[in-house]
């Protein structure tokens, strides 16, 4: 199984057809071009490993296979983009009633952003801010920063002074090469925090190494739950509990995600229905 791109007109020449129509429903989903072009290309790699059989006929332990074989060549990440990819195109099927059902429904994918035991519910997150009282408003704004705006250490580091618009109620992400740029809101409880912050505060928010504060932050949220265990987790909680509220794209656009699929992999949470299907159809491993 080759990992290189597939040109548009060899994504055309294969043994199945993928519809205009499907082109054009990607389209009014909002992705780009390149985007879409992704979507055809892992379809592509499927068909590759099935020659003599249409997309339309795989079924679950067809999928399994494919996610099996895999793993050998590709990295967890990618294996994930595939199936998203794998996953939409079902769908489009069901809706044109050309299929009575997704069979990679219940393939759940989860990357090493979520590889975490257990994530926090909103409420549990809000009483780690509420209950975490220390003498430096300073840590107390920090938490609120991941609590409720998910901020990653990245942009915590680039964070100046004047991002803050207390008039407002906003605060301004800077781009990073990891995540683009975002404005977001203030929560009522972060305002007098970071007002008595911005008071002895010199142009960068955070003075020093941020990883350094985020540790020292991280051993006071331990000791108040045990559930907690490190940032990376916070802020996967927080990304998957606006899942609940929020569309994908504007959740994208809050995480500072530069790809979709990078937020749609936080709506699968559990790796048991991949273990389980691999066991069942793949006993010896």
């Amino acid at each position: 199984m080759t990992n290189r791109r597939w040109s548009k007109k060899e994504l055309l020449i294969t043994n199945y057809s993928l519809s205009i129509n499907y082109e054009d429903f990607l389209v009014k989903q909002g992705y780009a071009q390149r985007t879409i072009q992704d979507h055809q290309s892992h379809l592509k790699y499927l068909q590759n490993q099935y020659p003599n059989q249409d997309i339309k006929e795989l079924r679950y332990p067809d999928l399994i296979n494919y996610i099996s074989e895999l793993q050998k060549q590709v990295k967890p990440q990618t294996i994930t983009q595939r199936i998203q990819s794998i996953k939409k195109y079902y769908n489009y099927l069901l809706e044109r009633d050309e299929i009575d059902h997704n069979p990679a429904k219940r393939i759940k994918i989860r990357n090493q952003k979520q590889s975490l035991r257990d994530l926090l519910k909103q409420e549990e997150l809000e009483q780690l801010y509420v209950e975490y009282q220390p003498k430096n408003p300073r840590d107390k704004a920090l938490l609120g920063l991941l609590i409720y705006q998910a901020a990653e250490s990245g942009v915590l580091q680039k964070l100046k002074a004047t991002d803050i618009n207390l008039e407002q109620g906003t605060i301004l992400f800077r781009s990073t090469t990891r995540s683009n740029k975002r404005t977001l809101n203030l929560h009522s409880s972060q305002m007098l925090p970071l007002f008595k912050h911005l008071q002895v505060s010199q142009e960068n928010l955070f003075s020093g190494r941020i990883i350094d504060r985020l540790n020292h932050l991280l051993k006071h949220l331990k000791k108040q739950n045990t559930k907690v265990e490190n940032i990376r987790q916070i802020r996967a909680s927080v990304i998957t509990n606006w899942l609940k509220i929020y569309n994908l794209r504007q959740v994208q656009y809050m995480a500072g995600h530069r790809y979709v699929s990078s937020t749609e992999s936080y709506q699968e949470k559990d790796f048991e229905a991949l273990e389980e299907g691999i066991k069942k159809f793949h006993p010896l491993g």
